[in-house]
């Protein structure tokens, strides 16, 4: 199984929150894409939408 460390932005106060996820919860984000839309329970965030926007490798390449 995957571990993540996924950054969710609050737009309306301009904060940035690090949530890590793990087991099921991080199988939502597997063979996604950037534009693709998840649903926030996967981070805690239930009855939210959360738009993938980019990310990068545990090498640190980013997303394309």
């Amino acid at each position: 199984m995957a571990d993540f460390t996924v950054a969710v932005s609050d737009t309306d106060t301009g904060e940035t929150y690090q949530i890590d996820i793990d087991g099921q919860d991080a199988n939502r984000f597997m063979g996604r894409e950037i534009g693709d839309e998840v649903e926030g329970g996967a981070v805690g965030l239930e009855g939210f939408t959360l738009e993938i926007t980019g990310g990068s490798d545990d090498a640190g390449r980013p997303l394309r």
